[in-house]
Formats: C-alpha cells, structure tokens, sequence
C-alpha cells in the first residue's frame, strides 16, 4: 500500500460504521481518520479530511478513494459532517 492509498476497517461492535485513514501528510501529520455511517441508502461522512491547496482537486481524490476503500461512491453521500477541537474549551 502507497503512502498515498486510504485504508478503510469497520469499527469494532459499532455496526455501520467503518473508518478510513485518508493520508494527508500535511505539518508532519501522515493521516487522519474519516468515518462513513450507513444511513439506509445513504452514508454520512464524519471527519472528511483536510483542504489540500496544492493539489489539483483540492484533496477530494482522496476522500472519493476512501470512500471507494469502503465500497461506497461520492454520489452516496448524504452528509458530511465536521468535528471541530477548539484549544483549551
């Protein structure tokens, strides 16, 4: 697997919910975790990355290759929601 190549696990005893590591390699940072829940017919996606400016698409070949890693298409995506960390809340 390249450095470039998402990997995607279900989340053990959580059903319908798998994790991918969508690498980034942004501030020394190599990965960072999305999660697709299955909503029925539709997935929500949580946590979809990082903005990646000096690339082509943005980065969202990288979402779309994660979201393939776990059998799932963009189109399916009903969703996405972002978890913010606010230092010192």
């Amino acid at each position: 697997m390249s450095s470039m190549t998402p990997s995607s696990a279900a989340v053990d005893g959580v059903p319908g919910v798998t994790r991918v590591a969508l690498p980034i390699e942004v501030n020394s940072i190599e990965s960072v975790n999305m999660y697709i829940v299955d909503d029925g017919d539709k997935v929500t996606v949580v946590d979809c990355g990082v903005w990646k400016p000096d690339s082509p698409d943005g980065g969202v070949s990288i979402v779309q290759a994660g979201l393939r890693s776990a059998g799932y298409e963009l189109a399916d995506v009903s969703r996405i929601t972002i978890v913010v960390s606010v230092e010192g809340s």
